[in-house]
């Protein structure tokens, strides 16, 4: 049975003789893409075609509370106060997580990261696991990938004692949660001007922000470099969450395959082993069909901080151990979509001409269904 719609293929018109004559040393066809994607004057192209880390990413304190988000932080790694980040279970969470946590530990933040479970807690703020974080002495609360909904939680979070810093890129509602500081590339009035950043990018530029003030203080902690060997974890929530492979994200993720292929985190060099990867040959598809799939089965199907435990392990023999059982958790994912799917269609029939189909099962694990 063939469940595929009729398509119809509407072909773009060429793009005009005077762009084409603007850029005669490109082939005809590349020239064309780079028409029909927007790209049309000479530093779209160049940014496009050739990503440079030193000019084409936006200053970090563009965003209008970057500098209030940044020294909360370091006021925090000043007074010994905990420090947690709270993620979400996807790709993109965890590996925004990571960057963030491992930023804050390498300044001497007091750091934890906590993670949600998809069905226990859900996406987002949970109340409870804000009360047992509050339980705990915790005194800065920064969120990744989420928080931006959260209004109730954030106030609750507030009232009881603890700065949260937001740092999200999901859709904003009505009314804002009253968060000590906001970075969200999206909201009305935001300063920032590149909108498409993911969770994990949103999370690099605080990264960006915090590596910036260290870096102009009378004693830094951290070492040159420090913050282009988190970009293979950026590269990965990027290319996850269907970022946008234009402006800043394309530079991100130039540059984050580059670290990928050298990267430094025993973690995904035994999940590359783990999962049949070459090294040399990771390409952004690379990422999606790989590398996040085996980063999301953790919380798909367990609990998202076996990826995150991945990804900052720092024990070579721990970490063969860990990607070994992230792998065994893709292939019993694998199986499990196959078996809902087959059902799924089997419920199905014939598509007739029907536009909405709704099918069931008792058994299909949350994690799975999409």
């Amino acid at each position: 049975m063939n469940l595929s719609p009729q398509k119809t293929w509407v072909v773009s018109s060429p793009a005009p003789a005077e762009f084409l004559a603007s850029f005669p040393e490109l082939p005809t066809l590349v020239a064309h893409l780079l028409y029909h994607r927007g790209v049309r004057t000479q530093v779209a192209v160049d940014e496009f075609l050739h990503p440079d880390y030193g000019t084409d990413l936006h200053d970090p304190f563009l965003f209008r509370d970057m500098a209030r988000a940044v020294y909360r932080l370091l006021l925090a790694r000043d007074r010994g106060e905990r420090v947690v980040v709270y993620g979400d279970y996807d790709a993109d969470g965890v590996s925004g997580a990571t960057v963030l946590a491992d930023t804050l530990e390498a300044i001497g933040c007091v750091v934890d990261v906590f993670l949600p479970h998809r069905e226990r807690d859900g996406y987002g703020l949970n109340a409870a696991a804000l009360d047992a974080i509050v339980a705990e002495g915790t005194k800065v609360v920064v969120t990744c990938d989420c928080g931006i909904a959260n209004v109730r939680e954030v106030t609750r979070a507030r009232d009881a004692g603890i700065d949260v810093i937001v740092t999200d890129h999901h859709l904003a509602g009505a009314e804002l949660p009253p968060a000590y500081a906001t970075l969200h590339p999206k909201l009305t009035g935001e300063t920032y001007p590149y909108p498409d950043l993911t969770g994990g990018g949103v999370a690099f530029k605080l990264c960006q922000g915090i590596v910036a003030r260290d870096r102009a203080s009378a004693s830094p902690k951290l070492p040159e470099g420090f913050e282009k060997w988190l970009l293979d974890c950026v590269a990965i929530s990027t290319v996850a969450d269907y970022g946008p492979l234009v402006g800043e994200n394309r530079t991100l993720v130039t540059y984050g395959l580059t670290v990928l292929q050298k990267t430094r985190r025993p973690g995904l060099r035994a999940l590359y082993v783990a999962a049949g990867i070459n090294p040399a040959r990771i390409t952004p598809a690379t990422i999606g069909f790989q590398i996040a799939p085996r980063i999301n089965a953790a919380g798909r199907l367990e609990h998202a901080n076996e990826a995150l435990a991945l990804l900052r392990c720092r024990d070579e023999s721990a970490a063969r151990g860990m990607a070994d059982r992230l792998q065994a958790t893709n292939t019993e994912r694998q199986r499990l979509v196959a078996i809902a799917t087959t059902e799924a269609i089997a419920q199905v029939g014939d598509l007739g001409d029907r536009k909405c189909i709704i099918v069931v099962g008792n058994d299909w694990a949350p994690g799975i269904v999409g």
